[in-house]
């Protein structure tokens, strides 16, 4: 038996070698270089969305340092899905930089990537061209034929919006009854709803013309992930809702979207749709739009979303849908009372089956009212620590930002403005404004703006996105606001649809427990 086994023990080995090789030769190969008469970028950054939530903490990050002499710059996209969505950033000399659409990869794809940039256009302003060759390529040649369709369609919405309303909607029409009753606004909502159908149609009709080169697969993941149109006719849709206060007028438009939109949907017959960032966004924006409608573009409760999109009869979909309402904001901007959230997470941990995502709703759990926070460490602009311990018997909120994120400054000032005025002078309340920039030079910057942190806040910073704090949290989605008690326990995760009315009302009952204990 023990001579057997020796001699079958190459063989052994050969075949676990083979199996690892074709595993290993599984991922999707990328070689890209400029034209011969450009100069190449710098550097790129090559972002991949693993898995079906697109968190950041889901989106894996490669920086590539080009090759020599050649210029080029070579990199794999792991092939352990039948599709992958990523994209790149492509760095120049002078601070220009590219961020290239989506694209999407599949096991065993090896392309050459050909960059060029526009000519005639300024330094700052230029814009690059991708050419693709090699196995796969035709997926991408497609995927930029068909989001050349999309701007098209997205270009008519905006000469037609340009045309009816003007170039400053806040003044015109819109503040008029009368205008929703026109001739002209039905035309208008009937040309819109036409242009995004016969989008649709031509990205349809592309996607018919090429199946016998993309494969049954491909074209039936692109026909729902690349259907833009029918994402600008709901965006269109949810525009003219939010900007109209009268209730006859968002009647109408909900009769018409109600009458149309089932027109642009594609019906799923591809299980990969599960890996297409696009398409999952815009049925969870779907359910948002249509509970919008049924409101009369009023606000609503967390828990009526949720429930909307618990009826999702796809269970694969729905729970995926559940799982990314939980941790995007953008699809709780409608919402106007939170207090019903953490049941809800508590319903979709049970509802939830699939592993990957009862771990992130359970990160959820850990910033929920009553929980205690984490102990945290921060160094203050002295290098000073500002703990926990040291907050004992405050108030406190912890807004975490970085430099350049327009939400995190826009949300500062409205807080400057609508909610620290009231409590800024009482000791037992505080505000921990921290910086996640890994250069201290961007810290100090934000702090000089003015528009990030408070002007008596306590500013710290976590040295980075790679920070304990922010790991054990999930923290991906900037700003990051949390609002903890005299204990060290968790008030409320503060979204950024949170009115400052709902806000204040959580400080002063926390402040008035603080002066009862």
């Amino acid at each position: 038996m023990a001579r057997l086994f020796y001699n079958l023990l190459p063989l052994l080995i050969l075949i676990m070698s083979t199996a690892l090789a074709q595993k290993t030769t599984h991922n999707a190969s990328y070689t890209l270089r400029p034209v011969s008469s450009q100069s190449p970028p710098d550097s790129i950054q090559v972002a991949f969305l693993k898995g079906t939530v697109s968190t950041i903490d889901q989106r894996i990050k490669i920086k590539v340092q080009k090759k020599m002499p050649d210029h080029s710059f070579t990199f794999v996209i792991p092939g352990d899905q039948p599709i992958s969505a990523w994209y790149m950033v492509l760095y120049y000399p002078n601070s220009v930089i590219h961020e290239t659409q989506i694209y999407y990869s599949a096991p065993l794809d090896k392309i050459e990537i050909l960059v060029s940039r526009m000519p005639n256009t300024s330094e700052t302003a230029s814009k690059i061209s991708l050419q693709f060759s090699g196995k796969g390529a035709i997926k991408y040649t497609i995927n930029e034929a068909l989001e050349k369709i999309i701007e098209e369609t997205q270009n008519l919405k905006l000469n037609r919006d340009i045309s009816t309303f003007g170039t400053d909607r806040s003044k015109g029409k819109e503040n008029s009854l009368e205008f929703y009753s026109s001739t002209e606004f039905s035309k208008y909502i009937n040309d819109l709803y036409e242009d995004c159908k016969s989008g649709s149609k031509k990205i349809q009709d592309t996607l018919r013309k090429y199946e016998g080169q993309l494969g049954d697969s491909i074209t039936q993941f692109y026909s729902t992930e690349k259907n833009g149109p029918d994402e600008i006719f709901d965006r269109s849709i949810e525009g003219l809702i939010r900007g109209c206060n009268f209730d006859p007028a968002i009647q109408k438009i909900a009769d018409f979207y109600f009458s149309k939109t089932d027109s642009l949907n594609i019906a799923v017959i591809n299980k990969w749709f599960i890996y297409g960032p696009v398409y999952r966004a815009m049925k969870l924006q779907k359910s948002m739009i249509h509970l919008l409608l049924k409101r009369a573009g009023k606000g609503y409760d967390f828990k009526d979303l949720y429930s909307e999109i618990r009826l999702t009869k796809n269970t694969a979909l729905r729970d995926i849908m559940l799982t990314t309402f939980f941790v995007d904001e953008r699809f709780s901007r409608h919402v106007s009372d939170f207090s019903k959230r953490d049941s809800c997470l508590v319903d979709a941990l049970n509802l939830i089956k699939t592993s990957d995502l009862n771990r992130i709703l359970e990160k959820e759990l850990r910033f929920t009212p009553g929980y205690a926070m984490t102990n945290f460490s921060f160094p203050d602009t002295s290098g000073n620590q500002v703990n926990l311990h040291s907050m004992k018997g405050k108030v406190f909120i912890m807004d975490f930002y970085f430099l350049g994120c327009a939400g995190c400054s826009a949300l500062s000032q409205q807080y400057e403005r609508e909610v620290y005025p009231e409590f800024i002078d009482n000791p037992n309340f505080k505000v921990l404004s921290i910086s996640c920039d890994n250069d201290r030079k961007h810290w100090m910057k934000a702090i000089k703006s003015g528009i990030y942190t408070h002007s008596r806040s306590i500013n710290l910073s976590t040295g980075g996105f790679n920070h304990p704090l922010i790991k054990k949290y999930g923290i991906n989605i900037f700003p990051w606001v949390i609002l903890v008690d005299a204990d060290g326990t968790v008030i409320s995760y503060i979204v950024q649809s949170m009115s400052s009315d709902i806000l204040k009302k959580l400080i002063k009952k926390a402040l008035s427990n603080t002066k009862s204990s």
